[in-house]
C-alpha cells in the first residue's frame, strides 16, 4: 500500500474463513468454548478493529449488550415467527429477516 491509501476490513470475511473456523457456514456456537476456541487464533474476531484504531467504545458496547441480554431474558420471552425460519447466509452489514421477531412480556 501506498502511503494516504485507505485500508477497509471486511468484518464478516475472518469470521467465515476456513482457514480459521471449522465449517465456517455452518451455526456452531460450540466453536467459541473450550476446548476448541476458534476464535481466539490471530486474526479470527476483530469485531472491535485492532491496534491503534481499536474502537473507544468497545468496553460500553459490550457492557450495554450484557445488560440487554440480561433485561430482555429475565423480562420477556424472545420467540421468531414463522417457527420454520432458518437463518441465510448474508452479505450485508443488515441483518435482515423474512420473518418477526415477537417480544412477549412475561407474566
Amino acid at each position: 500500500m501506498k502511503a494516504g491509501q485507505k485500508l477497509m476490513m471486511h468484518m464478516n470475511a475472518a469470521s467465515r474463513d476456513p482457514n480459521l473456523f471449522l465449517e465456517p457456514e455452518r451455526y456452531d456456537p460450540e466453536r467459541f468454548m473450550s476446548p476448541r476456541n476458534e476464535h481466539k487464533q490471530p486474526g479470527a474476531m476483530n469485531p472491535y478493529g485492532a491496534g491503534a484504531h481499536t474502537c473507544l467504545g468497545a468496553g460500553m458496547a459490550e457492557a450495554l449488550m450484557a445488560v440487554i441480554i440480561a433485561t430482555f431474558t429475565t423480562s420477556a420471552e424472545l420467540a421468531v415467527f414463522p417457527k420454520s425460519y432458518r437463518m441465510k447466509p448474508f452479505q450485508s452489514a443488515q441483518l435482515l429477516l423474512d420473518s418477526k421477531l415477537k417480544f412477549v412480556r412475561q407474566k
